[in-house]
């Protein structure tokens, strides 16, 4: 089978060329991911910044931030296509309410909803979007992240040479920068990436003993479906700020609630035995959830009942 993964629906007349790189770069953990397993299973994927494929199965992320009538030509001009949404959908009404005020996330619900309806199908990445996902769209899926052998790039954790103790990745936000200059007033070493392309992420996450995924706000209670199984499969050790629903990536990481999280970094730093601990998180991984059997049932679940 045919994928075509397509960055088209993020322009917009109000959408700037910076704006629409920036959300493709920022998707990229996300979009190899998928791209992999698909290819795993033997499929052919594309990825582009514009063009629909009228041979292949359209994945789009997120929602269409320009034409909202988009979606409703795609199904007009027989175009097979899914929407793949990362974001927190905890109340019907509101779109990542964490993230936007009132009226911003529904004017985005809107936007999402949709698209979503049109889709012949949706993947949710958080488990609790769920509900809202499949009354928009009942032929709707959460899609788990497994373990997939080619996605990981960094080798060996036991033969890395450390030139920092923590790497932080992520937009900055006033949250992250404020335990950055916490524990670099501990005396720790800590770099950051914040929208790098992946080769500089990876070279400075291999440098450091352990990556840190820290919540954009207090706010916030996300288990990241793209920074955590990128860490994990990379073999970096990473502590997750967290103290939500529990998540099915938690046992293959070391999690902290924000009240206490300062504190573990500072104890974590004390371990010597971290590339042990990554790479028995990374065997774990690979022996507890493979990704292949997870993308063959959303497959059968999601293309065929549309078939």
């Amino acid at each position: 089978m045919n994928f075509n993964i397509c960055f088209g629906n993020f322009a917009g007349p109000t959408q700037s060329v910076q704006a629409q790189l920036l959300r493709s770069m920022l998707a990229g953990d996300m979009v190899m991911y998928i791209c992999r397993s698909l290819e795993e299973l033997g499929h052919r994927v594309t990825i582009n910044r514009s063009y629909v494929d009228k041979d292949a199965v359209n994945l789009f992320l997120e929602r269409f931030y320009g034409d909202q009538d988009q979606p409703a030509a795609l199904r007009r001009n027989g175009y097979k296509w899914g929407l793949i949404t990362p974001e927190q959908l905890l109340t019907d009404g509101l779109y990542n309410p964490f993230e936007f005020g009132e009226a911003k996330a529904r004017q985005v619900f809107q936007e999402f909803a949709n698209a979503a309806r049109q889709a012949d199908f949706v993947w949710y990445l958080l488990e609790e979007a769920g509900p809202v996902c499949r009354k928009v769209n009942p032929n709707s899926h959460f899609l788990p992240f497994g373990f997939v052998e080619k996605f990981g790039q960094l080798g060996d954790p036991a033969s890395r040479r450390y030139q920092t103790d923590f790497n932080i990745t992520g937009l900055p936000t006033e949250r992250r920068l404020s335990i950055l200059e916490s524990l670099k007033a501990l005396g720790f070493r800590v770099s950051s990436c914040h929208a790098e392309p992946d080769y500089i992420r990876l070279s400075m996450m291999e440098a450091a003993r352990m990556t840190l995924s820290i919540q954009k706000s207090l706010k916030h209670q996300i288990f990241s479906p793209g920074r955590v199984p990128h860490a994990i499969m990379n073999r970096v050790p990473i502590l997750v700020e967290y103290d939500g629903p529990p998540s099915y990536l938690a046992k293959y990481c070391l999690v902290a609630p924000p009240d206490d999280f300062v504190e573990a970094c500072t104890q974590a730093a004390g371990r010597q035995d971290l590339p042990q601990v990554a790479q028995r998180f990374y065997d774990q991984f690979a022996a507890e959830l493979p990704m292949r059997p997870i993308m063959e049932r959303i497959l059968d679940a999601s293309l065929l009942r549309t078939a």
